[in-house]
């Protein structure tokens, strides 16, 4: 499949303040999927502040996730164990 097109610069999400939050995904079983809202949440603030990484909990294991070049989620203290992980965007709230 494709590549995902590479995500608006953070600049861009901070002169947006009318924007709904954007959507942040990791690639499981050959389809993406949703990360819970609180997750997202601290990877989007991550990712606004434009910190290279975000340390995240997910079913109770620490995963560190790459906000830099290709976007992936790794096994904390593994990185042969990844996954891709991407973020939509979305429209200003009208």
């Amino acid at each position: 499949p494709p590549a995902p097109a590479p995500a608006a610069a953070p600049a861009a999400a901070a002169a947006a303040p009318a924007a709904a939050p954007a959507s942040w995904e990791v690639l499981l079983g050959g389809s993406y999927k949703t990360y819970d809202a609180a997750v997202a949440a601290k990877i989007e603030a991550a990712w606004a502040e434009d910190d290279p990484e975000v340390e995240v909990r997910l079913r109770g294991a620490p995963y560190v996730i790459t906000l830099r070049g290709e976007f992936r989620q790794e096994v904390k203290g593994d990185p042969s164990r990844w996954r891709s992980v991407r973020r939509l965007g979305r429209a200003p709230a009208a």
